[in-house]
């Protein structure tokens, strides 16, 4: 499977690096006729421990997700090892003589919330089909000839709004949860590019393309971490994008 790869990210504008609430997979080797997995989530600030569940959804994706019609399992066998994960979160905090506060405690009951988008790709005899499952306002933007071919699951930039529906690990916290699942695929051939991105650059991307641009060549014009930075940077001062934590994966099929 001959794809070029890579994913770029930054916290929020004034925030550390350790502050940044977003997490993705991406494999290191694309094996040839083994399915290709990666996956982005963006953990909501205002939840306790949202980039650790964020980290959660996206290993658990990229390790067990097995088709549209399993995801009531692979959500069952994602929370028990969340719950894994906050025990020992807890246990970490216990150790370092800083144990979970009365103020916190709050917090950890209501849950953490995230936006997932979980990307597979098949090999075919002559070209590889991808299917993507969401929740929540990530987005995949697919790109053939310059121009684009599919947005999922949001369309275009109005669809984008303050209130997504997030996963939550609280399991009480989601209801009608599987009205909220989105599924799609198509075919992916030489030459064509996908982006995976958090909701803020997913919005500048489809409205700068419905304005007659083509985002894809700016994206591309910034392909390491230092010139990332910078160009969101720009984006940011002239308010173009939200001020958000940004992830991006991008994905060319070389035949």
């Amino acid at each position: 499977m001959n794809l070029e790869r890579y994913a770029l990210w930054q916290p929020k504008a004034g925030n550390a690096l350790d502050e940044y609430e977003d997490a993705f997979v991406l494999p290191r080797r694309a094996r040839n006729g083994k399915p290709f997995v990666c996956a982005i989530a963006d953990g909501a600030t205002e939840s306790l421990l949202s980039r650790q569940w964020a980290q959660v959804l996206t290993r658990q994706f990229a390790r067990q997700w097995l088709a549209a019609r399993d995801w009531r399992g692979w959500w069952n066998e994602t929370l028990r090892v969340w719950q894994n994960e906050k025990r020992a979160y807890m246990e970490r905090r216990a150790r370092a003589d800083k144990p979970v506060q009365w103020y916190e405690e709050p917090g950890l009951e209501a849950g953490a919330f995230a936006a997932l988008l979980g990307l597979v790709l098949m090999p075919t005899p002559h070209a590889l089909t991808w299917r993507a499952a969401a929740v929540g306002d990530c987005c995949l933007v697919q790109v053939r000839d310059d121009k684009l071919l599919a947005a999922f699951p949001m369309q275009d930039a109005h669809a984008f709004n303050n209130r997504p529906y997030l996963l939550s690990s609280n399991p009480a916290r989601n209801d009608a949860l599987a009205e909220q699942w989105r599924f799609a695929e198509g075919n992916f051939a030489a030459g064509d590019r996908i982006y995976v991105m958090t909701d803020a650059l997913a919005a500048w991307f489809l409205r700068a393309s419905e304005a007659g641009a083509r985002p894809w060549d700016e994206a591309d014009a910034h392909r390491n971490a230092d010139a990332f930075a910078a160009w969101l940077a720009e984006l940011r001062a002239t308010r173009a994008i939200r001020n958000d934590d940004v992830t991006l994966i991008r994905l060319q099929y070389r035949g």
